[in-house]
C-alpha cells in the first residue's frame, strides 16, 4: 500500500482539522505519492485510485476524508511536524 501526501496552503490548515479535506468543485480529493520514508494509508473501506500521470485521487465520503484519516502533518519544505 502507497502512502498518500495531500499539499495545500497553511491558511487552509484550520478549515480542514475542522471539517477534512474536501473535494470542493472537483470530482475527487488529489493527493501524490509519500515519500519512501512515510507510513501506509488505510483506507478504511474508502476507494482510492491512481491515475495515469500517477496522482491518488479519492472521493471520500460524502466528498470529504476525514482528519482522523491523517497520520501526520507537516510544513514543507522544512519538514516540521504540526500537532493536531
Amino acid at each position: 500500500m502507497v502512502a498518500c501526501v495531500h499539499g495545500t496552503y497553511r491558511k487552509n490548515l484550520e478549515s480542514i482539522l475542522a471539517f477534512g479535506l474536501k473535494r470542493m468543485n472537483r470530482l475527487h480529493v488529489h493527493f501524490s505519492c509519500g515519500l519512501p520514508t512515510d507510513g501506509e494509508v488505510i483506507s478504511d473501506g474508502i476507494a482510492f485510485y491512481i491515475s495515469d500521470n500517477k496522482v491518488i485521487l479519492t472521493e471520500g465520503i460524502d466528498g470529504i476524508v476525514h482528519v482522523g484519516y491523517f497520520q501526520k502533518i507537516e510544513l514543507c519544505p522544512s519538514r516540521q511536524q504540526i500537532p493536531f
